[in-house]
C-alpha cells in the first residue's frame, strides 16, 4: 500500500512539473539583486550616526536557458568615536576613543539552474572572491596626541561552492536564499603603537601571520532580484 502511495505521489509531481509552462529564463538578459541583511543591518545597528550598514550586490547574467554568470560586490564602512572621562589624582581628563573599520569584497562565479516548477527553481555553482579588510582602535588625549593605536589589515581570497533556491513573484521579481561552503585564505598584519611620555615617542610592534578557515554559511539570508 505505502509503495502504491509513494509512486501515484511521485506521478503527481511529475504531472505538475511537466504540465507547467516554464518560463524562458533567456528572456531577460540581466538579474541584479542586493541581500536584505544589508537593510537590517542598517536598522538595528543604526546607534552610531556615523556608521554605515553593509552593501551586498550582485549581478547576473544569463548565458542560456540554464546558466548564468555571477558578479558580486560587497563593501562595509564604519566609523565611531566616543569621549571618556577619566581622573588621575586630581585632575580630570578626556579621553577619546576612536574605531574605524573598512571591507571590501569582489566575487566572480557562476551558476547552473534547474526549473521544477513555474515558481521553483534549484541552483548550484561556485564564486571565487579577493578581500581585504583594515580596522583601527585608537586611544587620543583631549590635546589631540595619540596614545595608542591598534591596526589589523587582512588581504584574502576566498572559493565558495553554493546551493541555492529561487522563488519567482512575477515575471521580473524573484527571492533567492543559498547556502556556501567557504574555503578562505588570508594574510594579517597587525601594528600596535603606543605613546612614550617620557622620551615623546613611539613604540611599534608589528605581526604577521596566515589564515585559512573552511566553514559553511548557512541559509539565512534573502535577496531581492530584479530582471531587465
Amino acid at each position: 500500500m505505502k509503495k502504491s502511495i509513494l509512486f501515484i505521489l511521485s506521478l503527481f509531481i511529475v504531472h505538475v512539473c511537466h504540465s507547467q509552462d516554464l518560463p524562458d529564463l533567456k528572456k531577460y538578459k540581466s538579474d541584479i539583486g542586493f541581500n536584505t541583511n544589508s537593510i537590517f543591518a542598517g536598522i538595528f545597528n543604526s546607534n552610531s550616526s556615523n556608521g554605515s550598514a553593509p552593501f551586498d550586490l550582485l549581478y547576473k547574467r544569463q548565458k542560456n536557458d540554464h546558466m548564468a554568470n555571477r558578479f558580486g560586490l560587497q563593501l562595509n564602512i564604519r566609523n565611531n568615536s566616543k569621549p571618556s572621562f577619566t581622573s588621575s589624582g586630581s585632575t580630570n581628563q578626556t579621553i577619546y576613543y576612536q574605531y574605524s573599520s573598512y571591507y571590501g569584497s569582489i566575487s566572480i562565479g557562476r551558476e547552473i539552474q534547474k526549473q521544477i516548477t513555474k515558481m521553483w527553481i534549484f541552483y548550484g555553482g561556485a564564486d571565487f572572491a579577493v578581500n581585504f579588510q583594515s580596522s583601527a582602535n585608537s586611544n587620543y588625549s583631549n590635546d589631540n596626541i595619540l596614545q595608542q593605536q591598534n591596526t589589523h589589515n587582512r588581504y584574502g581570497v576566498r572559493f565558495s561552492p553554493f546551493l541555492g533556491i529561487r522563488l519567482a513573484i512575477n515575471d521580473r521579481l524573484y527571492l533567492t536564499t543559498e547556502t556556501m561552503l567557504q574555503a578562505t585564505f588570508a594574510k594579517l598584519k597587525s601594528t600596535s603603537k603606543s605613546y612614550q611620555p617620557t622620551t615623546f615617542d613611539y613604540s611599534t610592534i608589528e605581526q604577521k601571520s596566515n589564515e585559512s578557515n573552511l566553514y559553511v554559511t548557512p541559509a539565512t539570508g534573502i535577496s531581492v532580484f530584479y530582471r531587465f
